[in-house]
């Protein structure tokens, strides 16, 4: 194996978990951010490691929801106007993979990378000694009605066929668990094989170790690339003016990956799934105890120290769009009838901006006419979920070495890249 001189772009949780496989096998890493390392949408990931995630938002039941999707009738689905013209494309591309031939083989595929990513998490947590930073007691998804807990019969139908471990719930044995809950719920599915962590722990932890398998961290605006002028290589220009060589670069710059490309006249079918996050402290004795999915709210409740995350739904738009301020304002007026909010915990919402490709799956590989330049982008909101997975699977493609998982459905391939 020849050790080469890596840059990484994008020091989010999956450029991070990237540098570490990297190192491992002996290569040079830099990995360049304008922003500190993860601190950008990773650290605002709900922090659920769960095989349930194999589930994708492109299933066959979309079909049926259309008429309410466009209605803005479904909680925890916005989509921008002004954004319509380049997400119409996108939009026809989602709908054809969540057909039902489309949709079983993208299944496979994220049961095989996130199946791969928890075991790789649970490695990283025990050669740091930091196996402790895991709750290992599931997530839960709390289902309002009868009619909406029938129409996640083809979810479980899923978690059925892939082994998903769960338990479903009555609203008494939901109260045990989470007896801080207001609203009584129809049923509950408890999700038992998982895990969940505050992912800025994680990311913060993950990043020491980088640094002492040898990780340079540059915090440099990346303008663009280009290959190096011998045909060898490729060159990173920084807003520093500085431009440095490198064998190989990865791009793993989540929803900023197009503007990196778009220089070597390549672009990726990538939109924004644009999700807002709020943190609100909450009594000692009003805490939750387990990640909640709230299907009927379209939002997530993840525990933190002394407080709770809110991270909205899904809010289909670009980079350049302003700020929605509904998402968040609907799902905060949902919580406070689930909890008893304290004060919020920031000024303002953060804003998540997720990467999303048409069919669901990251894209992680070498591009067809620039070989020297990698792919790791497109995460959806699963990032936290596959970030190890997809740095065991670009690891073993850089280094040719023999692939943990079929790495064909998250080739560049597929969109003739």
């Amino acid at each position: 194996m020849t050790v080469e001189k890596v840059a990484i772009i994008g020091s989010g949780i999956v450029g991070i978990c990237a540098a570490i496989e990297l190192l491992k096998t002996g290569h040079d890493v830099t990995l360049f951010d304008k922003s500190e390392p993860g601190m950008e949408t990773s650290q605002w990931n709900a922090g659920v490691l769960a095989t349930s995630s194999l589930y994708p938002l492109n299933n066959p039941q979309i079909f049926g929801n259309i008429p309410r999707l466009l209605m803005g009738k479904t909680p925890g689905f916005h989509y921008n106007l002004s954004s319509s013209f380049q997400t119409l494309n996108w939009g026809l591309k989602f709908l054809n993979n969540a057909r039902p031939s489309q949709f079983e083989p993208i299944v496979e595929a994220l049961h095989n990378i996130i199946s791969l990513s928890r075991n790789g998490h649970d490695e990283y947590l025990k050669e740091m000694g930091k196996s402790d930073l895991l709750k290992r007691d599931g997530w839960l998804m709390l289902y309002e009605n009868e009619s909406a807990y029938r129409a996640g019969s083809n979810r479980r139908h899923v978690f059925d066929k892939y082994d998903v471990e769960y338990e479903v719930l009555s609203p008494s044995e939901l109260s045990e668990l989470e007896p801080a809950l207001k609203r009584t719920f129809y049923r509950a599915v408890h999700i038992k094989d998982s895990a969940s962590a505050d992912p800025r722990t994680i990311v913060k932890t993950y990043i020491e170790h980088a640094k002492k398998l040898g990780a340079h961290f540059k915090k440099h605006k990346v303008l663009g690339i280009s290959p190096s002028t011998n045909a060898n290589g490729v060159q990173i220009h920084a807003h520093t003016g500085e431009t440095t060589h490198f064998d190989k670069v990865v791009i793993s710059a989540g929803a900023w990956s197009n503007k990196l490309l778009k220089d070597c006249g390549i672009q990726l079918p990538m939109i924004v799934e644009r999700g807002y996050i709020q943190r609100f402290k909450l009594d000692e004795n009003k805490q939750i105890n387990h990640p909640i999915c709230d299907i009927s709210g379209g939002l997530v409740l993840s525990p933190r120290s002394g407080s709770v995350q809110i991270s909205t739904g899904t809010d289909l738009t670009t980079l350049n769009q302003r700020v929605n301020r509904k998402p968040m304002t609907d799902a905060i007026n949902r919580v406070r009838s689930i909890l008893d909010l304290g004060e919020p915990d920031m000024p303002t919402p953060a804003v998540g901006n997720r990467p999303s490709l048409p069919d669901g799956l990251p894209v992680i590989g070498a591009l067809k006419n620039l070989p020297n330049v990698w792919l790791a982008c497109g995460h959806q909101h699963i990032g936290f979920n596959t970030s190890t997975g997809t740095a065991k699977l670009l690891s073993s493609l850089i280094n040719d070495t023999e692939s943990p998982i079929d790495p064909t459905p998250f080739s560049p391939a597929r969109f003739r890249l």
